[in-house]
């Protein structure tokens, strides 16, 4: 019925299992068997099609809505690492300096610390449908992608946050006025 061959070669998967799985395998099962079909399969395709695009358009949503928070996230963790790269232009010989190095690593921290709360919020937050929540979306999205990092905004973010950390200890022990 179908000349197909090359659909699992280019698809990773036959096509009478995609069909089963997009359309229920009765339409799968009727293709498969050549058989004619009748106006209830094929009312109960063009339903399940008509869902399936829906499923569609709404993931797009979900993939939109995650294009938009991944460009946020980058601004906000370029702008503070940007910030924390220019700390060693302050004069933090002087207590003066210390202690404008201080306050500006305590807002840079603070930053760093609302967008890790922030990411973690709309993963828990974000459902992608009813059968998948926004871990379901990053395991998809971002498992198999470099680093094999599930969370890349959080890894980012909390390596940045150990940074931070870092620079106001090592800050700190130099006498400064941070707690």
């Amino acid at each position: 019925m179908l000349a197909v061959e090359h659909y699992a070669s280019v698809y990773g998967e036959s096509l009478m299992t995609n069909l089963a799985a997009e359309l229920g395998p009765e339409l799968a099962t009727a293709v498969k068997e050549e058989r004619l079909l009748t106006r209830a399969v094929l009312q109960a395709a063009i339903a399940s099609v008509a869902h399936a695009i829906q499923d569609r358009r709404a993931f797009l949503e979900v993939l939109d809505a995650e294009q938009v928070a991944l460009d946020e996230a980058y601004r906000e963790g370029d702008a503070i690492a940007t910030e924390l790269a220019h700390l060693d232009e302050l004069d933090i010989v002087t207590s003066r300096g210390r202690n404008t190095a201080c306050e500006l690593l305590a807002e840079l921290t603070e930053r760093c610390r609302q967008l890790i709360d922030a990411r973690q919020q709309e993963i828990q937050e974000r459902v992608v449908s009813r059968y998948t929540d926004g871990h379901d979306l990053c395991t998809y999205l971002y498992a198999d992608g470099p680093g094999d990092w599930t969370y890349p905004v959080l890894t980012v973010a909390v390596s940045l946050y150990r940074d931070l950390t870092a620079v106001r200890h090592r800050l700190g022990r130099r006498g400064s006025t941070i707690n």
